[in-house]
Parts: structure tokens; C-alpha cells; sequence
């Protein structure tokens, strides 16, 4: 009798181990009827694009945080603080996309644009940063041209195509903020 409720006591506590563990039930770490998906980029062959998006966002966002605070001119200042919120803008929907695409985007810069933003000229740090960031602009608004044309996801086809646009008018802004510095 002792040995039955030893034995009922044990299978109640391997159990309820089973049901609240982390670890995946079945073989090839795949719970029944749940899918886990650590990276999409197999799944989803634009998931590439949206993680050097993310970087290139992340990159211009960077800068242009660092335009607000160390910005000779008020223009600078206030087009890089406008540049800001729109590209936070922009990689919020771009974080979204890559949400449901399951796709994982970097969190930060990387290293070689952090080094490339410690390259501006010191002596003239409004020409620097207006030079660096319509240069990402350039490569930004080629890669989302050639992914809104080539994209085999509709959704992200559909994304960077809006995105060309977008783009284009950030970039429209420092071009105007160009000008204002000549």
C-alpha cells in the first residue's frame, strides 16, 4: 500500500515537472502544436534586408542623436531631431515587420558604423555628419529599391517600397539642410 501512494506521489511530481519545464516535450525541440522559431532567415529569404535595414536605421538614428547634442548650427540641431523621431518612426515599423516575420534584428550599432559616426571631422561637424548621413541615405534608398522590386514576401516588398519613399524625403531634409550650411 505504502509502496502505491510512494509510486502515485512520485508520477504527481514528474508530472507536474513535465508540465511547467522549459525543455521541449518532443524530439527536434518541438512541443505539439507549438512552432519555436529562433531566426526566421531560412523561413523568410528577405529577413537579410531587414536586419541590415535595422542597422541602417540604427545607424542614422544614431547620428542624428548625436547631431542634436553636438550640432554647430540650430539647423543642424532641429533637422536632426526631426530626422530622429521619423527614423524611430521607421524602425518601429521595421521591428514590427520583422515581429511577425520572426526575423531578429540587431539591437545597437555595430562596430564599424560606431567607428565610422567617431570619424566626423571635429573641426567641421555639421559637414561631416550631413556628408555621412546622405551617404547612408544613397545605399539605404538603393537596397530598399532593389528589395521593393526583387522581394519574394509580399509584406517586406510592400515595406520597402514604402520605404523608398520615406527615405526619400529624410533625405530630402538633409538636402535641404545642405544647402542652408553653404
Amino acid at each position: 500500500m505504502r509502496l502505491t501512494i510512494v509510486f502515485a506521489l512520485a508520477l504527481t511530481v514528474a508530472a507536474q515537472d513535465h508540465r511547467y519545464s522549459s525543455k521541449p516535450s518532443a524530439p527536434g525541440g518541438k512541443s505539439k502544436g507549438v512552432t519555436r522559431v529562433k531566426n526566421a532567415i531560412e523561413f523568410t529569404p528577405d529577413g537579410v534586408f531587414l536586419q541590415k535595414a535595422a542597422e541602417d536605421n540604427a545607424f542614422v538614428i544614431e547620428f542624428d542623436s548625436w547631431a542634436k547634442i553636438h550640432g554647430e548650427s540650430g539647423n543642424v540641431r532641429t533637422t536632426a531631431s526631426e530626422l530622429a523621431f521619423l527614423e524611430t518612426k521607421l524602425g518601429d515599423d521595421l521591428r514590427k515587420l520583422a515581429g511577425k516575420k520572426h526575423v531578429t534584428l540587431p539591437e545597437k550599432v555595430n562596430d564599424r558604423d560606431a567607428a565610422e559616426r567617431a570619424r566626423i571631422d571635429p573641426a567641421d561637424t555639421d559637414r561631416s555628419f550631413v556628408e555621412q548621413v546622405l551617404r547612408r541615405y544613397d545605399q539605404e534608398i538603393v537596397s530598399f529599391d532593389r528589395e521593393a522590386r526583387a522581394a519574394s514576401d509580399p509584406d517586406i516588398k510592400s515595406f520597402a517600397a514604402d520605404g523608398v519613399v520615406t527615405l526619400q524625403k529624410h533625405r530630402r531634409m538633409v538636402e535641404v539642410l545642405q544647402d542652408k550650411l553653404r
